[in-house]
This record gives structure tokens, sequence and C-alpha cells, in this order.
């Protein structure tokens, strides 16, 4: 599962990104890499472990909903683009 996000508003000089990633852990657990900043910059990056997918979700979905009201558009899954 792959999310990117961006907050766009020229009259704030707002031009930002906000990408969620899952990644399976080696013991059976999973990882949620966020990755956020100014759109053209690096960024910053932060990982959190979870015990199951289902944790993962949860927090994922909890995650969109404060993105969405910052004003974050959900641009598309990273794997639309690949698929």
């Amino acid at each position: 599962m792959n999310y990117y996000l961006t907050c766009i508003n020229p009259e704030q000089n707002k031009h930002r990104f906000y990408s969620m990633t899952v990644q399976d852990g080696l013991f059976g657990n999973f990882y949620l890499v966020r990755h956020w900043g100014r759109i053209g910059t690096k960024g910053r990056y932060l990982s959190q472990g979870f015990d199951t997918l289902d944790e993962v979700e949860n927090q994922i979905d909890r995650l969109l909903r404060i993105r969405k009201r910052h004003g974050y558009c959900l641009k598309t899954s990273i794997e639309d683009k690949m698929g």
C-alpha cells in the first residue's frame, strides 16, 4: 500500500507532499514509512512499527483523515502508476 498526497495553494506559498508506504518487517511485523515536506526538497522520514496489518491500516486511515482536514488531496496510489 502506497499513498501520495499533496497540498498546493500558491496564494499561501504552500507546496507540500505527504506519502505513506507499508513495508514488511523481518519478523512478521509491518512498518509504516511516512515521508513529507515541501515539493522539490528531500523532506523528512518517519518509520513506525506495527504487529499486524490491521493496526497499520487503522493508522493510515487516521492519518488520511488528518491530512485531508489540513487541505491535502490524495493524488493517486503509487501502485496505480506502476500497474
